[in-house]
């Protein structure tokens, strides 16, 4: 929470789609979400006509290295392919780890 508090004194919540998130409150509720799900879905906050599904790409020491994120246009998503995307990202993302693999499918 210290982390995301110091982005946002730096950077600030700034308009950059009709769809972004400025408010903080509505912020820290969705990373709220995010925790528990352990993935995200953004409807156009960044890119106008885009939807992404990312999920955290974590280090052998649990700490995480980055994401992995897939967009896709809009107009081709819908709410029932969010589980077969959100599922999918996810088990890339948990195959990725420091170095490319995971180590027990290095040999």
């Amino acid at each position: 929470d210290e982390e995301i508090e110091a982005v946002i004194a730096r950077h600030g919540l700034p308009l950059v789609t009709p769809d972004t998130i400025t408010d903080k409150a509505q912020l820290m509720a969705q990373l709220r979400e995010i925790r528990d799900e352990g993935c995200v879905v953004s409807q156009g906050e960044r890119v106008e006509g885009a939807v992404g599904s990312a999920a955290p790409v974590y280090g052998e020491d649990g700490k995480v290295l980055g994401s992995l994120l897939v967009t896709i246009p809009a107009f081709r998503y819908s709410p029932g392919s969010r589980k077969k995307i959100t599922e999918a990202v996810m088990a890339a993302a948990d195959a990725l780890r420091a170095g490319g693999l995971r180590k027990e499918n290095d040999q």
